[in-house]
């Protein structure tokens, strides 16, 4: 990696609109890693990764070839002990073959001329990954938002959100760590006007400085 390449985490709490910013950032002509469809990718057709969860949640993780998603959220989604536990060791588990797989999908696009690569990650800080970016955005939406969005979109009852909510790091801890935050608590115009501003201002920041980047990673 040198001066001129950039790598920018695009991070954010569940249903804050990360998705969204990746879409109008990729239709802008940037290249978008979605770590969420690695991940999915991955635990599908990557043998080595699914023996691992298979050897620690059982064959039921499974349901023939394909992931059994109500299983898993059985697993993880939860505020009790065992769920946070099982949560955590499946992320120790997934993690490091999607951050693998990412980094090799950045290193190519790197060698084919690009010089900014967004990652669109919900988990940029709980995998420890903050040092490995030269900027991160944060989306960002009130609880009440949030809350009405997985009702309508999702279908969940309160307590499903309650318990998605408590899963994951606070969006204010993710907020007070980022460098941008994209505020999203309005409409879609909003948001598109906000992350093409804070677009413009990432694109023409300098990169990490490559040695330090090396000895971060």
């Amino acid at each position: 990696m040198n001066e001129d390449q950039k790598i920018i985490s695009i991070t954010g709490g569940i249903a804050s609109g990360k998705s969204t910013v990746a879409d109008i950032i990729s239709q802008k002509g940037y290249k978008v890693i979605r770590s969420d469809d690695t991940a999915k990718l991955l635990m599908k057709e990557n043998q080595s990764l699914k023996n691992k969860l298979i050897a620690k949640f059982g064959s039921n993780i499974y349901s023939g070839t394909e992931v059994n998603k109500d299983f898993i959220s059985k697993l993880i989604f939860g505020s009790d002990e065992k769920s946070n536990n099982n949560r955590d060791n499946m992320n120790s588990i997934v993690h490091p073959f999607v951050i693998e797989e990412n980094y090799k999908t950045i290193e190519d696009f790197f060698n084919t001329g690009e010089k900014i690569v967004f990652v669109e990650s919900a988990l940029t800080f709980e995998a420890s990954m903050e040092d490995g970016y030269d900027y991160i955005i944060c989306t960002y939406s009130e609880e009440e938002v949030v809350r009405k969005r997985l009702q309508l979109r999702n279908n969940f009852s309160d307590d499903q959100i309650t318990q998605r909510l408590e899963s994951q790091l606070s969006p204010q801890y993710k907020k007070s760590h980022s460098d941008f935050t994209i505020e999203n608590n309005s409409d879609l115009d909003t948001l598109k006007n906000t992350t093409e501003f804070i677009l413009d201002l990432v694109v023409s920041l300098p990169g990490k400085d490559p040695q330090k980047y090396e000895e971060d990673n």
